[in-house]
């Protein structure tokens, strides 16, 4: 019961977040669609960088909500069950995968601009490392939770 005194704020916070991200991100590409509004350089950039930003933290507030459904479901199902350590590998492992795309995204640079080599290396190495340890902590958890009949 006390579980589930916190989900509706959880539910209410990760809707707001939703329609934050749903308008700003609608917002952005109107922006870009329009000619009148890009004809501004500033105006452009900005709708770009806000764009991206709206991707990202899409995908944070996947990797959220996920959290919170897995912790909801393994405190209140009989058949789903993770021990805490386990539990605690998944979500971390998930974040770390998702930082690092993340990452790696924020650092890219685009084809046309081949000046920043320095920013595409930064990102492939914050991709490599931040994805490599989410993928350890996740194949961790799956020969943690496989038991082997014996």
């Amino acid at each position: 019961m006390f579980d589930l005194f916190f989900i509706v704020p959880v539910v209410m916070v990760a809707g707001v977040w939703l329609f934050i991200l749903v308008n700003v991100g609608s917002n952005s590409k109107n922006i870009l669609r329009d000619d009148i509004a890009c004809a501004d350089r500033n105006t452009e950039d900005a709708a770009k960088k806000s764009l991206r930003v709206v991707r990202i933290m899409g995908v944070v507030w996947a990797v959220v909500v996920a959290a919170i459904v897995i912790y909801f479901m393994n405190s209140h199902s009989l058949i789903f069950e993770f021990e805490e350590g386990d539990l605690f590998l998944l979500l971390m492992g998930i974040f770390f995968t998702v930082l690092g795309f993340a990452l790696g995204r924020v650092f890219s640079v685009s084809k046309n601009n081949s000046q920043d080599k320095d920013l595409k290396l930064v990102g492939n190495i914050f991709m490599i490392s931040f994805m490599g340890a989410g993928i350890i902590m996740l194949a961790i958890v799956a020969v943690n939770c496989v038991q082997l009949p014996g």
